[in-house]
């Protein structure tokens, strides 16, 4: 877990209620920009504003939501720049972990690797979102493991937790995730193989493909 995720003595009723709320807005059911209302939550939780105040906190340290003096807390939204901003930033830290992976990869990793991909596959047909969710940000984790790198590791996990919302936008597409599956199980080959130019490739665009449904979701125009 990224150390931004941690808020120290939180409950066990407070991580609740943010991870209740965290796929929430991974998945849409709350939009971006909508306003996170503590009374609202506190009645819907059956929780006391402390709970929900350190709820929120939590969703802040996920970088899933902003709190702004005198207008509370909301959900992170992004206009087209931004988002084409951003996604530049991550390829060119994709780009720079790829190519610090000493080949032949750890057995170990590939084995961990393929067991990932396995358990998505079978979490996508049982309909799981939330373990497709995580299942995907594992198998993302353990390939940038292997460039040895930890500061690029974490500024990798950052910028990929900025996006969730925007990853997970297509999850429930129709061949979505078979198309996710597929460029996965050619990441794994990549790898195995010492393949870095064709693995660079795949993560270029296994990363650009959800960003325009996001923009067409949400009717932002493309940065030109």
């Amino acid at each position: 877990m990224p150390l931004q995720n941690i808020i120290p003595n939180a409950s066990d009723e407070q991580n609740a209620i943010a991870n209740s709320l965290e796929m929430e807005i991974i998945f849409g059911s709350i939009p971006p920009f909508r306003r996170l209302v503590e009374d609202d939550l506190m009645e819907r939780f059956s929780a006391s504003r402390h709970r929900v105040r350190c709820a929120i906190d939590i969703l802040v340290a996920r970088s899933l939501v902003v709190r702004e003096t005198n207008k509370g807390a909301h959900v992170c939204g992004f206009s087209a720049e931004e988002i084409e901003q951003t996604y530049e930033l991550r390829d060119i830290l994709h780009n720079a972990a790829l190519r610090r992976i000493k080949f032949p990869v750890d057995p170990e990793i590939l084995s961990a690797l393929r067991i990932v991909h396995t358990a998505h596959i079978s979490a996508a047909a049982d309909g799981d979102m939330e373990k497709v969710f995580r299942l995907n940000n594992r198998f993302h984790s353990l390939i940038f493991k292997c460039c040895g790198s930890r500061p690029l590791i974490e500024a990798i996990e950052l910028q990929e937790q900025r996006t969730y919302p925007i990853r997970t936008n297509s999850f429930g597409e129709d061949g979505y995730l078979s198309v996710v599956q597929a460029e996965h199980k050619k990441m794994i080959d990549a790898l195995d193989h010492g393949n870095v130019e064709a693995l660079v490739l795949l993560c270029r665009c296994h990363i650009s493909r959800p960003v325009r449904d996001y923009l067409a979701r949400h009717e932002l125009i493309p940065a030109t």
